[in-house]
C-alpha cells in the first residue's frame, strides 16, 4: 500500500491527503470524447469520507485501472434535503451538481462546492417564503 501511495502521492508522507487520491468526478453519460468531456464533466474534486462514514463516498479498490481510478468515489449522496413540518420555509436542500441539468446553463454546476462542503441552500416551501428569496420570476403562458 505504501508503494502505491508513494507512486501516486509522492515520497513525503506528511503531504499525503486522502482527497488527493479519493475524488469525486461528475461524469456525464454523453461525454465520450475530449471536447464533450471538457464541456460536460466536472472534477475531480477531493472526496471526504468512505463507505462507512457519515459523509459517505464509497469506492471500489478492486476496480481495474490505476490507483486514482480505484479510489475514485462511485457512490455518494445524490441529494440532501432537510425540512420541518412545523416551518416549511426553513427547508434546506443541496444536490451534487446544480439546479439545472442543462449543460451551458449557469446553474449546471452551481451547487458542487456547496455540496462538497456539506452546506445547504434555502428552499422555502410556501409562496410567501419563495417570493422573499426569488431573484427572477418566470410566467408560463399558452
Amino acid at each position: 500500500t505504501s508503494v502505491l501511495l508513494t507512486e501516486e502521492l509522492g515520497p513525503k508522507r506528511e503531504a499525503w491527503r486522502w482527497g488527493d487520491l479519493h475524488t469525486h468526478l461528475f461524469a456525464h453519460s454523453g461525454a465520450n470524447g475530449r471536447l464533450s468531456s471538457w464541456l460536460l464533466n466536472r472534477g475531480p474534486f477531493p472526496a471526504r469520507g468512505d463507505m462507512v462514514t457519515l459523509n459517505v463516498s464509497g469506492f471500489d479498490p478492486g476496480r481495474p485501472g490505476d490507483a486514482r481510478t480505484k479510489y475514485r468515489a462511485v457512490t455518494g449522496p445524490s441529494m440532501r434535503f432537510v425540512t420541518s413540518m412545523d416551518d416549511p420555509d426553513s427547508t434546506v436542500i443541496i444536490a451534487p451538481m446544480g439546479q439545472s441539468g442543462k449543460p451551458g446553463n449557469r446553474h449546471y454546476d452551481d451547487m458542487i462546492l456547496h455540496w462538497l462542503d456539506g452546506e445547504r441552500i434555502p428552499l422555502p416551501l410556501t409562496r410567501e417564503g419563495s417570493e422573499r428569496i426569488a431573484r427572477q420570476r418566470v410566467v408560463l403562458g399558452r
